[in-house]
């Protein structure tokens, strides 16, 4: 048993000191709450083990090597959504989560949370203390609710906006694995071709005096040149790729690089669609939570991340500001479906624009989904075209020289 000195807050916020015993610390922080204490500090008696004590109580979840994934949050939202709507408190809500979630580090960010909350933080604040879990566009979302106390309804909207992101770039990402994994494979067959096999047949040809045409010499010295130099080879593709993620921290390259893959026949559509959807989703769910209009269209520029689109937005939030509808706004720029504008205006009439816009973002999304799906199916066959093409030269260039040997005998 050892000795813990506490500080904790009462019924009524009323702060309490005293001292109990306990096997562990965890032992003693569980006594406390049966009390209806809830520790702001917790410690051992014992010098030599308040520093131990102190150290098992506090374990920052941004320590955590492995960050909580969006389905981990969501998971962990659902838990305390369901626990508020049943009249537990906060504190506890987070407590029950920290000893219950499977995932370590949800159960740091659960007590690190809990933490912020017993030392006199709101939810809000404490989620702001944690970026990498929930984006600044979910603490603003939830700064309202602590205010107007419909904390369990925005945690059930914040769930809804955090979980059909994250689907969308599932789908996204799961419809380019197999065309990655073509191409990737396309790659790896064209260099054990010219470093292993066709250097075989160029001694040969080299041993019969045979002069061999340039595009074999070509396929030849390049295949010689990445065996002797391996490392500088993989060293220069490292380089390469950190090269250019260095080089995209510079606006005016990002800015290029943008508008760059926006000019792009078939990608620059989706990728237009796919920023229009996440800035109505974002506006739809902020909407919907209260937050005022300014600052919901401000968020919904931020997240598109699709320059003229921003740009777009900053345009609306201006207009708004000064007065005019969101429908007439966005309007004048030019830059939205005539589809989207219509449902806006009719939710602007009729006082439902957050479930206009979900209405509307839903059937985009779907759209967007059918259009990546269309776009992955055509890629797919020119992949395999472009490893046929890969194939054949290598057999080209071993045929020329066996064609020019048959000339010499004939």
């Amino acid at each position: 048993m050892q000795n813990f000195r506490y500080v904790a807050l009462g019924p009524g916020g009323k702060k309490v000191h005293g001292e109990l015993a306990a096997a562990s610390i965890e032992l003693a922080e569980a006594q406390l709450v049966q009390k209806n204490l809830y520790p702001t500090k917790l410690e051992s008696s014992s010098p030599a083990k308040t520093a131990g004590a102190t150290q098992e109580k506090s374990t920052p979840f941004s320590r955590r090597k492995k960050a909580a994934s969006v389905d981990d949050v969501c998971e962990m939202l659902r838990a305390l959504c369901v626990m508020l709507q049943s009249g537990v408190p906060v504190v506890e809500g987070l407590q029950a989560v920290a000893e219950n979630a499977s995932a370590p580090s949800i159960q740091d960010l659960a007590k690190a949370m809990k933490g912020d909350v017993l030392a006199g933080r709101s939810l809000s604040q404490s989620m702001a203390q944690h970026p990498k879990a929930f984006p600044e566009v979910v603490v603003d979302m939830v700064s309202v609710a602590d205010e107007s106390g419909k904390l369990a309804d925005t945690l059930q909207n914040v769930i809804v906006y955090l979980d059909r992101n994250n689907t969308v770039r599932k789908n996204i990402v799961g419809s380019l694995v197999y065309p990655g994994i073509l191409m990737g494979a396309s790659g790896l067959a064209f260099l054990v071709l010219i470093v292993v096999i066709l250097p075989t047949f160029g001694e040969a040809f080299s041993s019969l005096g045979v002069k061999l045409p340039w595009f074999t010499q070509a396929l030849l010295d390049l295949g010689k040149f990445i065996k002797g130099n391996l490392l500088l080879v993989i060293g220069g593709l490292i380089g390469l790729r950190f090269g250019i993620k260095k080089a995209l921290t510079y606006q005016k390259v990002k800015r290029a690089y943008s508008l760059g893959l926006l000019k792009l026949p078939v990608v620059g559509p989706i990728l237009t669609q796919v920023a229009l959807n996440r800035s109505l989703r974002t506006l739809g769910s902020l909407l919907r939570t209260n937050v005022p209009i300014i600052e919901a269209i401000t968020y919904a520029s931020r997240v598109a991340n699709h320059i003229p689109l921003t740009a777009a937005w900053e345009s609306v939030r201006a207009n708004v500001g000064n007065g005019s509808p969101i429908a007439e706004s966005m309007t004048v720029t030019g830059a939205f479906p005539k589809m989207v504008i219509q449902m806006v205006a009719v939710g602007e009439r009729s006082g439902r624009v957050p479930d206009l816009l979900e209405t509307i973002t839903e059937h985009s999304e779907q759209h967007v989904e059918r259009r990546i799906k269309t776009a992955v199916s055509l890629l797919e066959p020119l992949v395999i075209v472009g490893m046929g093409v890969l194939v054949g030269m290598i057999t080209v260039s071993i045929l020329m020289p066996l064609f020019s040997i048959n000339n010499n005998l004939n």
